[in-house]
C-alpha cells in the first residue's frame, strides 16, 4: 500500500515540522485527520492566532508581495529569512522565521516562533510553578490535540482585546551572539498542559533548532532543494518582484540586491546575514503560555535541547511517513484522550483494543 507521504504529501514534496510532531498526541487521530483532508478550526485556535499576530506585529510589518515565477516564490522565502536575521541583529529579536532543510531524503520546512539573544530562564515568568491542566470528564464535539500549527490570521477585533506587553531586547557584540529559540502557546485557563502535550511542543522546538543549526553551519544544500522543486538556482528573479522587495528594506541597497538577483544570490545574502546575526545557538529553549482570552502571560517553561530525543523521534516519525511501520493509536494508559476525539466511535485502533480486552477476559 502507499505510504502516508505518498498519499498526503507527495504533491507538496515536503513535510512540515508540524507534520513530524502531530503523531505525538495520537497517531491514529492524525491519520484520520489527514484522510479527511482538514482539521476543524475552533474558536480557541482563532484566539491563539490573534495572540501570535499581535506578537509578530511587534517586530515585523507585514507587506503583501506578489511573486510572479516559481523562483520568485522561493526568492520571497529567502528574502524573509534574510529580513528575519537582520531583525535579530538590529533589534535583538525576530519572530516567524522560515527555516528548512533535509532530514535524510525528506525536505522539511517550518517557521520558528521567536529567536532572541535573551536566555528564556532570565525572562519574566520563567519556570513559575502552576497547576498542570486537569482534564474534565465528559465529551467534546471537537478533536482535542496539541496546537502545534500556525493558524490563519485573526481579525483586528480579536487583536484589539489582547494584553501583550513589549519586552526590551539587547544586541550583544559580535562573537557573543548566542541565539535562543522560544515558542508561544495559548491556553484556555491559567495552567500548564499535560506532559503529552508539552512533549509535542518541546520536540517541535528541538526540530526547529536542528533546522536552524543546519542552516547556520552551511549543511543545507540549496541546489538539492532547487532540484527537488524544479527551480533554476541561477535564473534572474522577475523585475516586478525585485522592484517590490527593493522598497522593503532600506538597509539593503538596490545595487546589492541586483548583484544577488537569483536564488543562488539570495541564498548568499541569507548565509551572510545568519553568520553576522548568530555566533552560537543555545541548547536552552522556552515555551511561553498565554491566555487565549486576552493574551496575558501565564508562565514560561524552559528545557534543554536533547539530540538523542530528536533522533529517536525523527526515526519513528519518518518511518511512519515512509510507510515502514503501521499507524499506532494511544495505549491504555492514555485512553482518556479518546473521550475528546471526534473519531472515537469509528476508530479501528480503539475498537481493536476493546476486542483485545474482551478476549483476554474470556480467556482468563
Amino acid at each position: 500500500s502507499r505510504s502516508p507521504y505518498d498519499r498526503f504529501r507527495a504533491r507538496k514534496k515536503a513535510l512540515s515540522v508540524t507534520d513530524l510532531v502531530s503523531n505525538i498526541w495520537c497517531e491514529q487521530q492524525f491519520e484520520y485527520t489527514l484522510v479527511r483532508g482538514f482539521r476543524r478550526r475552533t474558536p480557541e485556535m482563532a484566539r491563539g492566532s490573534a495572540v501570535h499576530k499581535v506578537l509578530e506585529d511587534q517586530v515585523h510589518t507585514t507587506v503583501p508581495v506578489e511573486p510572479t515565477t516559481k523562483e520568485d516564490h522561493w526568492g520571497l522565502k529567502l528574502f524573509n529569512m534574510y529580513q528575519g536575521m537582520q531583525s535579530l541583529k538590529e533589534q535583538g529579536l525576530t519572530r516567524e522565521l522560515p527555516v528548512f532543510g533535509f532530514f535524510g531524503d525528506i525536505f522539511v520546512r517550518g517557521i520558528i516562533d521567536e529567536i532572541s539573544y535573551v536566555n528564556p530562564r532570565d525572562r519574566p515568568g520563567a519556570d513559575v510553578e502552576l497547576p498542570e491542566m486537569k482534564m474534565k470528564r465528559g465529551r467534546r464535539n471537537q478533536s482535542y490535540a496539541p496546537d502545534t500549527s500556525s493558524a490563519e490570521a485573526p481579525t483586528v477585533d480579536d487583536a484589539l482585546e489582547l494584553i501583550i506587553e513589549s519586552e526590551t531586547f539587547e544586541v550583544p557584540e559580535r562573537g557573543k551572539r548566542m541565539a535562543f529559540l522560544s515558542d508561544t502557546k495559548t491556553r484556555a485557563s491559567r495552567s500548564y498542559p499535560r506532559a503529552s502535550q508539552a512533549r509535542a511542543t518541546s520536540i517541535q522546538l528541538m526540530l526547529y533548532r536542528r533546522l536552524l543549526a543546519n542552516l547556520h553551519s552551511g549543511e543545507v544544500d540549496l541546489t538539492k532543494a532547487c532540484e527537488l522543486f524544479e527551480l533554476d538556482i541561477g535564473a534572474r528573479l522577475s523585475d516586478s518582484f525585485i522592484a517590490e522587495i527593493a522598497g522593503l528594506d532600506h538597509n539593503l541597497p538596490v545595487e546589492k540586491l541586483l548583484a544577488h538577483n537569483s536564488l543562488r544570490g539570495m541564498w548568499q545574502l541569507v548565509s551572510e546575514s545568519m553568520k553576522e546575526s548568530v555566533d552560537t545557538i543555545s541548547d536552552v529553549m522556552g515555551v511561553s503560555y498565554r491566555l487565549q482570552s486576552d493574551g496575558s502571560m501565564i508562565g514560561l517553561k524552559t528545557f534543554d535541547h536533547d539530540d538523542q530525543v530528536v533522533d529517536v523521534h525523527l526515526e519513528e516519525a519518518l518511518a511512519w511517513w515512509k510507510g515502514e511501520r503501521s499507524t499506532v493509536g494511544v495505549e491504555i494508559e492514555e485512553a482518556w484522550k479518546c473521550r475528546y476525539c471526534e473519531f472515537e466511535q469509528e476508530c479501528t485502533w480503539r475498537l481493536g483494543k476493546i476486542e483485545d480486552m474482551k478476549r483476554r477476559r474470556e480467556e482468563a
